[in-house]
């Protein structure tokens, strides 16, 4: 096995292992209360969890349905970004045309940087808007994944050699910055800093 091989399965585990986190998450915050945005964004994560499943599924079989996976990623991503265009403290609903023309203009790898570009636009206006730092790590963690998408692109269509492994790492950069968000909601949602103080 190929270290690229290697390193393509670490990432789709982590990455899908760190989703898996935030679907429970939200799974959470239904159970203390029911709101859309929240149904949007369990759902968005369980089919992402579900397309870098079968991505490092196809690694160790002969399974391998990519248009399959694609759509289920880029589904899951255009519910996370409408849990945030219908927040009530987004002011960038406006996008949703660019999120529209998108599907008519790019397609596989192009689609989902631009996916993950609009969910962490949308979520840095949020963090701005509310003053809710903790949000930052979130929208990093998706704006890790666009360039992640772009490199992949690259590699796909413009051919550069080898530059999807750096796509690879930045999903794990991604999924460590995820992490970091997941914490800060699990020291508030479970009063962690007073049990923990030292590792926040």
């Amino acid at each position: 096995m190929q270290v690229s091989q290697l390193i393509f399965i670490l990432a789709n585990f982590i990455t899908a292992s760190t989703l898996a986190a935030i679907i429970w998450l939200y799974i959470d915050a239904l159970l203390l209360k029911i709101e859309i945005k929240a149904i949007l964004r369990a759902t968005g994560f369980i089919l992402l969890t579900v397309s870098f499943a079968l991505n490092l599924v196809s690694s160790f079989s002969t399974i391998n349905e990519p248009q399959f996976t694609f759509w289920m990623h880029s589904l899951g991503l255009w519910l996370i970004f409408a849990s945030f265009i219908i927040d009530s403290h987004s002011k960038l609903r406006f996008i949703t045309v660019i999120a529209i023309a998108s599907l008519l203009l790019f397609k596989s790898h192009q689609l989902l940087a631009v996916q993950t570009l609009l969910i962490s636009i949308n979520v840095f206006e949020i963090a701005y808007n509310t003053q809710h730092r903790d949000l930052i790590p979130f929208g990093a963690g998706f704006l890790l994944m666009t360039t992640a998408e772009f490199f992949y692109y690259l590699d796909e269509v413009k051919g550069f050699q080898n530059i999807s492994v750096a796509g690879d790492f930045l999903y794990i950069f991604a999924s460590i910055a995820l992490s970091i968000w997941l914490w800060s909601y699990l020291a508030i949602r479970f009063n962690l800093a007073q049990k923990f103080p030292r590792m926040i």
